[in-house]
């Protein structure tokens, strides 16, 4: 595995910021995240640093300033992002949200766990995805 972060995650809440840490930590996967705190951060990183070893893009769908949809689109509607197969994460169950995302290029589109046993299964599942492992 390489020097760079594998899965960048855009995620407002502290909270669910420090879950996703903490439990990609406890899998021994901590150094293949980048988390941060919206989309305008995701646009920031790749700007930077450009896509380098990032393989997937998690985006929580209700963020401030640029939300999940908006930065979906802006990755999809890019050159230089449009490849990286992005989820978004989210705590609505709104199939029309679901489907806009979905027809907008999300590889998948998964509901925020309710427990912490949940949480570690969701985040085997990113970094599977971020592998290119079917799950």
């Amino acid at each position: 595995m390489s020097e760079g972060p594998h899965i960048l995650i855009a995620e407002d809440d502290f909270e669910d910021r420090f879950i996703m840490a903490e439990t990609f930590g406890e899998l021994g996967h901590a150094a293949v995240i980048h988390l941060v705190e919206d989309g305008t951060k995701i646009i920031d990183y790749l700007a930077k640093n450009g896509v380098g070893d990032i393989k997937l893009i998690v985006l929580d769908l209700n963020m401030p300033r640029l939300n999940g949809t908006d930065t979906l689109r802006f990755l999809k509607d890019s050159l230089d992002y449009k490849q990286v197969p992005v989820v978004i994460f989210s705590t609505s169950v709104n199939e029309i949200e679901k489907n806009i995302c979905m027809s907008l290029g999300a590889k998948e589109y998964i509901t925020k766990p309710a427990r912490y046993a949940e949480y570690v299964q969701t985040c085997k599942k990113f970094y599977l995805l971020s592998q290119e492992v079917p799950c």
